[in-house]
């Protein structure tokens, strides 16, 4: 055995690999505290990027202040004030943000470099967001705060000063004391006292003025009668035109005089949205009192409350006091669109456009009914419908901020980002307090590749917002991308608090655990996002206006991986893909998971072939590798893992990203894979190159492999996206079966496959639930054998005896394509997926056979050539229904036309069915019977479903094989830490062979198989994870004619129980020993079979180290620790599962 013999190719590679890392970990902080206020606040302090109402300047120096306007700017020394019915928004240099409401009043005291930025508060209240320590101190009348800590509010009253801190710390202190309080706590500083905390139940309460209600009531000033001048109804028309324009501080001004024996409901509810427009909680809420005193079933009034407590979270209040709104007046627009926002809080969209259609037909000049319409439709993917939506908003009201949000939404998605950019800006023109055109416009900036600049907007959208758990979410996401998992886990863990019932943080917050080595506190979050999400695994937030494509596909089961817990992950892939299956990122999903399981190749193949059809313009990473369904590598060892990408980015956005990696090991192996994807607009693309290397285990076991791919993908319109794919294969190799006995191997056997592959595909959305894809294949494969061995013919005495060299030849060219189409229908309660495909094959064998020395001419390079075309066509239906949420129910059936010159024509109908019932959240049951063919598919891939009920559809059978299959499995959640299930499977197949005793006609074989499985997996510690599985396979064989491996049966029985630890630090370690007990009838036709059986135990040992900031991590591995000796049949040598002697492996993973 030879330990880490290294090639200069490969040591150069490593040690580059290795620099870079270095080089990474020196660099600082991307926002280091010692950036404050340097040459970014050398010219300004803050810029406005929110003013509502009266806000006013006064420059330092100057005596006079003067209206302020958005996006104005202010340096050291100038003054700003709010009125009585005004707020203001102030992002600052340091990248703080700042929102003052009304009666308030700051000075910007001091901006030096690298020193806090002092400001001077004398008056209101202030909120603060500053994301770096020591950024900002604030100096009131009665206490001074130092900001350590990351959002806090301050309010000021005539004899005192309150600060109440959200998140981080804050450091109070005046002449009588000084008061840490950290975050979650308040502090009061009286006049003459030191501060002291004080105890708030709901500190977030304190902060409604800072909210953003949105508007509901579309009232117009002929709502009131037109009783001449100096009449409150006349005040009220005049603040409705006011308002509408834009102006509620004006247009409560001037109401401001209204008499208080009103006794109109409209009244109270119309002055209660001008006061909610402008932050005013209190006035507005009494005003709703006033109005449902008056008239206690007040639809309008009703509508505008739950709008109040929507925004508060309270949502199962607010959909109470929609419910009652629309049953009162069924009529009123109002009350639909309140009733819209309930629903749409809980989750049915369906049901909250439903609404909003009843309201555009009720008010048809509506203008925000139709754009919250246009909003959700987008949402549902009814892009079209959705823009059409919106225009008519815009037309009916050019001044609608929440239109001009939407269109920019709708033009994000279809990857116009210049025009969104210009549509979100309109928006906040319009209205500068609105939170989501500001989302919008960071997503925006994002997208064209400005992630610093996305975020910022981002930060100013919570300012506007604070308890929009939403954009908390975006926010958290954000600062994962910039590689600040601390701010992350700040913002994520405030959106669980405000909406402990929105799956998105959740989700969110197990990738970022993930990356931070702790996957199994990842695991805890992600099962908790799947049980908010109806019990299916989550791919995208559920707002659904950007599709968060990275994190669709950053490898939720790398989660389930690092805990080595698959059957987990294999559960909620085959639910997710049962239950959409034009989700691009549950078949990716499916098929990261497959690559760990044995004799699961084609499946995993086909997943990730359907998975690049289906998706998006994105910049995940293709391995050259990954659609390889005969690499020879053992599992775990080659240079990276196939699939399971974490590193991917939270956002999908303009950028190149490079991916590296290196193993070097035992026995000469030595590998690498390399990389380079991105993202331009509406082109993505990937590059890269595989090699892997190794002197295997024993004499002609050697192989050399060099895989190149190139990808590219193209989105026409957002329905519409073409891909190209090329692939490159050079495969040169000997032996590299592992058979029970360890001298049955061919020493004297070469093998070489190149392959040259190229594939085009498509996918054409006609609505959002019809979509329709294609796949188009092109292979040429020129593979060659030769087995070169001596003759000894025996001679009478005295000649010696005869050797003779004899050279076997086997070349094999051809050429082959593969045409699919499929369709997928489908809704909540069912999917229907339909396709058909056509194989055709042209190949010629040439067979050469020479003797050395040469025999006569006659005897002497005797060669054969062999013609044969293959054929195939095949089509099928598959329809998935939901009779109830518990229930999911899989029907099918496929037709196979096959023909060769080697076999019979074939012409097949193929049923399935199968079920999965969840009687339980805690318990699943599923079963399946089902019959398949095994067509003959280029690079083992195809469209057609590859599972039923969880049930794998595709073994690597021989060619032509019919096959029925019967399943059934269970799976239990015992406890939130303890997972266990088992599954057994049936087989019963007709394999054909090629009888060299019968003209080479195919003649069929029975074969039988039985698969068990059950596992236990648990995760006892927030470090630590242990399983225990048992795998049985047994193989029959109906006689005793030659059989692929060499033996007629085969019954192999395998227990492995493993333990990992994970340390917040980056540091893991894995130990996991395993049973394993095989016996069979071993031999041939020839020789006969006999009976042999072995039983062993094999340990594997992993340590790794996680980089910082995502990098990659370091990896040593060990298989087979003991170098223990065994005798032991593989019947997957293409994904060998246990090695037989002693391997390390040194691994290096890199993303940058």
């Amino acid at each position: 055995m030879r330990l880490f013999k290294l090639n200069l190719r490969n040591m150069g590679i490593l040690v580059a690999l290795m620099a870079a890392v270095a080089i990474q970990n020196s660099g600082a902080e991307p926002f280091s505290p010692t950036a404050n206020n340097g040459d970014e606040c050398s010219g300004w302090v803050g810029r406005l990027v929110s003013v509502q109402g009266g806000v006013r300047i006064k420059k330092q120096g100057r005596i006079h202040w003067e209206p302020a306007d958005l996006n104005d700017t202010l340096a050291q020394g100038d003054m700003l004030r709010v009125d009585e019915h005004g707020r203001a928004a102030v992002y600052l240099c340091n990248q703080g943000t700042v929102r003052l409401g009304r009666r308030s009043t700051i000075t910007f005291t001091e901006a030096l470099p690298h020193r806090p930025l002092i400001i001077r508060m004398t008056e209101g209240m202030a909120h603060f967001f500053s994301r770096i320590r020591n950024s900002i101190n604030v100096v009131t009348p009665f206490v001074n705060g130092a900001v350590e800590g990351t959002e806090f509010l301050v309010t000021i009253a005539d004899d005192h000063s309150l600060i109440s801190v959200f998140e981080g710390r804050v450091l109070a202190q005046n002449q009588w004391g000084t008061l840490a309080v950290p975050g979650g706590n308040s502090m009061i500083a009286q006049a003459g006292q030191p501060p002291a905390l004080r105890t708030r139940v709901r500190p977030r309460d304190a902060v409604q003025w800072a909210l953003y209600f949105p508007t509901i009531l579309d009232i117009r000033p002929n709502s009131f009668p037109d009783t001449g001048a100096g009449t409150w109804q006349a005040d009220t028309r005049e603040s409705i035109s006011l308002f509408n324009a834009g102006y509620p501080d004006q247009a409560v001004n001037a109401i401001a005089d209204a008499p208080d024996d009103i006794d109109d409901a409209l009244f109270f509810t119309y002055r209660a949205t001008v006061y909610l427009a402008l932050g005013q909680t209190e006035e507005a809420a009494m005003d709703l009192d006033r109005a449902l005193l008056l008239d206690p079933g007040n639809s309008p009034a009703l509508a505008v409350r739950s709008v109040m407590m929507l925004v508060n979270n309270h949502k199962d209040q607010a959909l109470a006091l929609a419910l009652e709104a629309t049953e009162n007046t069924p009529d009123s627009a109002a009350a639909n669109i309140a009733l819209a926002y309930a629903y749409q809080a809980h989750f049915n969209l369906d049901a909250a456009i439903d609404q909003l259609e009843a309201a555009v037909v009720i008010s048809p000049e509506n203008a925000p009914a139709r754009a919250r319409l246009a909003e959700l439709l987008l949402g549902r993917g009814n892009v079209d419908s959705a823009d059409t939506a919106v225009e008519t908003a815009i037309r009916l009201n050019p001044d609608d901020a929440h239109a001009h949000t939407v269109r920019g939404f709708i033009r994000l998605t279809r990857i116009r980002t210049g025009d969104a950019v210009d549509a979100f800006k309109m928006a906040i023109s319009k209205d500068s307090t609105a939170p989501l055109p500001r989302l919008g416009l960071g997503l925006a900036y994002i997208r064209q590749g400005d992630l610093a600049k996305g975020r910022q907007e981002i930060e100013i959208a919570v300012s506007l917002d604070p308890n929009n758990a939403l954009i908390r979410s975006y926010l958290g996401k954000a600062f994962f991308d910039e590689k600040r998992n601390a701010k992350a886990a700040n913002q994520l863990a405030i959106a669980k608090a405000l909406d402990p019932n929105d799956p998105t943080p959740w989700l969110y917050d197990a990738i970022r655990k993930q990356t931070e080595n702790r996957p199994v506190e990842a695991l805890h979050d992600l099962r908790q996002s799947i049980r908010l999400n109806d019990n299916r695994a989550v791919y995208r937030s559920r707002f659904l206006l950007d599709e968060d494509l990275a994190v669709r596909s950053a490898g939720l089961g790398r989660i389930y991986k690092d805990l080595g817990f698959n059957q987990l992950a294999l559960n909620e892939g085959f639910k997710s893909v049962n239950a959409d299956p034009g989700n691009y990122s549950a078949h990716r999903f499916l098929a990261d998971t497959y690559a760990a399981l044995p004799r699961h190749e084609i499946a995993r193949a086909s997943e990730l072939l359907q998975s690049q059809l289906l998706q998006p313009i994105n910049s995940t990473p293709i391995q050259p590798q990954l659609a390889e369904t005969s690499l020879f590598i053992h599992q775990g060892t080659g240079p990276s893992d196939t699939g399971f990408n974490e590193f991917t980015s939270a956002f999908n956005r303009n950028r190149v990203s490079v991916q590296a990696n290196v193993v070097a090991g035992s026995n000469g192996s030595l590998g690498d894979d390399l990389v380079v994807s991105g993202v331009w607009d509406r082109l993505s693309f990937s590059a890269g190159q595989f090699h892997y290397e190794s002197d295997g285990f024993r004499e002609n076991n050697d192989q050399i492999q060099n895989i190149y791919n190139a990808f590219a993908q193209a989105a026409l319109t957002p329905d519409t996206s073409v891909q190209m794919e090329y692939r490159y294969k050079d495969f040169d190799r000997g032996d590299l079966s592992l058979r029970f006995e360890e001298d049955n191997y061919l020493d004297n056997l070469r093998q070489n496959d190149l392959i040259r592959m190229i594939r085009g595909g498509f996918k054409h959305a006609f609505s959002p639930v019809s979509v329709f894809i294609g796949s188009a294949i092109y292979s040429e494969f020129d593979g060659s054998a030769d087995i070169a061995e001596t003759i000894i013919i025996p001679m009478p005495p005295p000649l010696s005896p005869l050797e003779i060299e004899q050279d076997i030849s086997i070349e094999l060219e051809e050429k082959s394509y593969l045409i699919e189409l499929q369709s997928l229908i489908g809704n909540d309660y069912l999917n229907l997926i339909t396709g058909a495909g056509y194989f055709n094959s042209e190949s010629i064998e040439k067979t050469g056979i020479s003797f050395a020395p040469e025999l006569p001419p006659m005897l002497n390079n005797i060669r054969s050539d062999n013609d044969l075309e293959t054929e195939q066509s095949y089509a099928y239906a598959y329809a998935t229904t939901t009779p109830s949420k518990k229930i999911l129910w899989t029907v099918g059936l496929s037709f196979d036309a096959y023909n060769d010159d080697q076999h019979d024509d074939q012409r097949l109908f193929n049923p399935k069915t199968g079920l999965i019932w969840a009687p339980t959240h805690q318990t699943t049951f599923r079963a399946a019977v089902f019959k398949t063919f095994r067509k003959q598919l280029l690079t083992d891939q195809t469209i057609e479903p590859a599972q039923i009920a969880g049930f794998n559809q595709f073994y690597k059978d021989t060619v032509s094989t019919e096959a029925w299959a019967y399943g059934a499995g269970i799976d239990h959640e015992f406890t939130d830490n303890l997972f266990g299930g088992a599954e057994f499977v049936r087989r019963d197949l007709n394999s054909p062979y090629l009888d060299t005793t019968a003209d080479n006609r195919s003649v069929d074989r029975d074969i039988r198989e039985y698969l068990i499985h059950s596992y236990l997996y648990w995760t006892p510690l927030s470090w630590m994870s242990a399983k225990l599985e048992y795998f049985s396979e047994d193989n029959q064989y109906d006689d005793n004619r030659p059989v692929r491996y060499g033996f007629s049966r085969l019954i192999t029985h395998r227990v492995p129980l493993g333990i990992d630890l994970f340390h917040q630090k980056g540091y893991s370690a894995g130990f996991k020993v395993t049973y394993v007990e095989q016996s069979g009838e071993f031999g041939n036709i020839d020789t006969g079979f006999s009976h042999d059986e072995d039983v062993f135990w094999t340990a594997d040992a992993a340590l790794s180290y996680r980089f910082p900031k995502r990098l990659g991590q370091i990896t040593f591995e060990a298989r087979n620790l003991f170098d223990e000796s065994f005798h032991y049949q593989d019947i997957d040598p293409a994904n060998p599962q246990i090695y037989p002697e002693k391997l390390f492996a040194l691994k290096l993973s890199l993303a940058f």
